[in-house]
């Protein structure tokens, strides 16, 4: 298959009536390249006008290579891309699958990987089922055969180094990997071999596996979605690197989620706006969750993070999690598109980000400046909780004692119920000085409980 440039979006390669071994592949294991000179159809069309012509529509099977440069009429490329690029190739009959491998290009001129390329195969080109994500795995057989391609791994973790977390979501395992089944023992093996590759492959960069964090199915809302979740823990479970599970629940009343479901997560992180508009048992349920000793933290996604409201989206995450004893907080800083923060005329999708990224620089905005106070907040409630704990150890008679108590009993309703607070649109009118205020009354406090 020639090489094709694709800007990073999902792309799908649909395999009708049988299923393809691409040449590189098919040599070294003894099989024949069953889609060479196949017909194909791609949609959208390619439309990067240096490398676009008439034979982009038989250059991806002529079993040629030459190479990639996004100014070669024998490149195939996209560009501003707002969907999924889908690539249909007919083999004209059934015909069994002997493995699949795609070659592609980036990283020069804003030229993006995928994000995901998705194998689906047909036998009539209607009803399709799904093999996988040729980013996400390496090649199995009864075992791992061929490693995982580690570089864009590694290129994210070297823009990154020092993190404390490294989150990845891994939302493609799905029913199959390639023609291993969801529940078989040979899936179990492959994505226990699978966890055990990129744990490993992290360590050698200094990077421990309980600062991984893998989100296996994108906000679970059904029991269907949390089996998913389920059987996809259990090999990673199984496998015991110690790599970190973290799901992210929508369901409407999570007391009716599968409760393996609550045992597979390391970490439980329910979206902040969807307790809010949640009916009230619902954020109990949580606070259930943490009070038994499961780690629990809350996020926020929601778009252009710019016209965010840095006091009540950014700043009061903190004073909810707080709220919620949850002990970690996400927020959604991603720039996507090609302009980024700093030009988001040029974004192809909305900008979320809360910093301004550049080649070289990270400068913050007041977005992210409000994360950093909401964690100072958090600090201060977390300095008197346990002034409040030392002290009735130690002398449950002190004169503020109750009054401590009941400060710290009253924080957060006073910060989350006032007027405008769950308001995350940035031009609503509110006092924004009331954070402020209490955490001045919890500095006096702390003085006060602190003295004899």
């Amino acid at each position: 298959m020639r090489d094709s440039r694709i800007i990073p979006y999902i792309l799908m390669i649909g395999i009708a009536a049988g299923a393809l071994a691409e040449g590189a592949m098919a040599a070294g294991r003894g099989l024949d390249n069953i889609a060479l000179g196949k017909p194909y159809t791609m949609k959208p069309e390619p439309s990067y006008a240096l490398c676009t012509d008439e034979d982009d529509r038989i250059q991806l099977t002529d079993g040629d290579s030459f190479g990639s440069s996004w100014t070669k009429k024998t490149t195939v490329g996209w560009s501003f891309l707002r969907s999924k690029v889908l690539i249909t190739i007919d083999l004209g009959s059934v015909q069994p699958i002997g493995g699949v491998s795609y070659a592609t290009a980036a990283r020069l001129m804003d030229v993006g990987w995928p994000a995901g390329i998705f194998i689906l195969v047909s036998d009539d080109g209607k009803r399709w089922h799904f093999l996988g994500d040729l980013t996400a795995f390496g090649a199995f057989d009864d075992a791992l055969t061929e490693d995982p391609d580690t570089e864009n791994f590694d290129l994210w973790v070297g823009r990154w180094p020092g993190a404390r977390r490294y989150a990845v979501s891994y939302d493609i395992l799905r029913d199959n990997i390639g023609v291993l089944k969801r529940g078989t023992p040979a899936y179990d093996r492959a994505v226990g071999e699978w966890i055990r590759f990129w744990v490993n492959h992290a360590g050698r960069k200094g990077i421990k596996a309980e600062q991984i964090l893998l989100l296996l199915v994108d906000e679970p809302g059904n029991r269907d979605m949390d089996q998913l979740t389920i059987d996809c823990a259990r090999p990673i479970r199984a496998a015991g690197t110690g790599a970190l599970i973290w799901t992210d629940p929508t369901h409407s009343n999570p007391a009716d989620a599968l409760p393996e479901l609550w045992k597979a997560a390391d970490i439980v992180c329910p979206r902040r706006v969807y307790l809010w508009s949640a009916a009230p048992h619902v954020a109990e349920f949580y606070r259930q969750q943490a009070s038994a000793g499961h780690r629990l933290e809350l996020y926020d996604c929601s778009a252009p993070g710019f016209a965010m409201d840095p006091y009540s989206y950014h700043r009061l995450l903190a004073w909810s999690c707080f709220d919620m004893g949850a002990t970690g907080m996400n927020v959604w800083f991603v720039a996507l598109g090609r302009g980024r923060a700093w030009n988001d005329y040029m974004n192809n999708s909305e900008c979320l980000a809360a910093v301004f990224l550049g080649p070289d620089s990270v400068t913050a905005a007041k977005h992210m400046e409000a994360v950093r106070e909401g964690v100072q907040d958090y600090e201060c409630l977390v300095m008197l909780r346990n002034r409040i704990s030392q002290m009735e150890k130690v002398n449950p008679a002190h004169p503020a004692l109750a009054k401590a108590k009941n400060l710290l009993g009253s924080v957060c309703s006073r910060v989350l119920t006032a007027q405008g607070a769950l308001d995350t649109n940035w031009p609503a009118d509110k006092d924004r000085s009331i954070a402020d205020q209490v955490v001045a009354e919890v500095g006096e406090m702390l003085e006060q409980v602190g003295k004899p």
